[in-house]
């Protein structure tokens, strides 16, 4: 689920194969006479999420809210199913179109939303 301007929009998560959260941690490591290196840490960690899924026929449309929401580039609320909620800001979208019809439509969509944790 995601909330803008105040709005909920339902995003299933049906339609979702793979959910990973990264946290990265930053150091920074000295060099001293012993030989043994020293590590400092020098900022906050970040975190992202990473949606991954396929989408079949009638569901390729579903995406259509990511994208317009990734264009406002606003931060918005994400809640996954397990209650974890988290403002966010969308920073890419890749979508692969796959298994076509003689006509040229396309029957299956891979996609990948990557988001990131947004602090206030």
């Amino acid at each position: 689920m995601i909330c803008l301007f105040g709005f909920f929009y339902q995003f299933h998560v049906l339609e979702t194969d793979e959910i990973s959260h990264d946290i990265n941690f930053y150091w920074v490591k000295t060099e001293r006479l012993g030989g043994h290196k020293i590590a400092h840490q020098v900022a906050n960690w970040d975190e992202s999420i990473t949606l991954r899924g396929t989408l079949i026929v009638k569901n390729t449309r579903r995406l259509f809210l990511f994208e317009e929401v990734a264009k406002l580039k606003q931060p918005i609320r994400f809640t996954l199913p397990t209650g974890e909620s988290h403002m966010v800001i969308i920073t890419r979208l890749s979508k692969t179109k796959s298994t076509f019809l003689k006509s040229g439509l396309y029957v299956k969509q891979g996609y990948s939303i990557e988001m990131e944790r947004y602090w206030e």
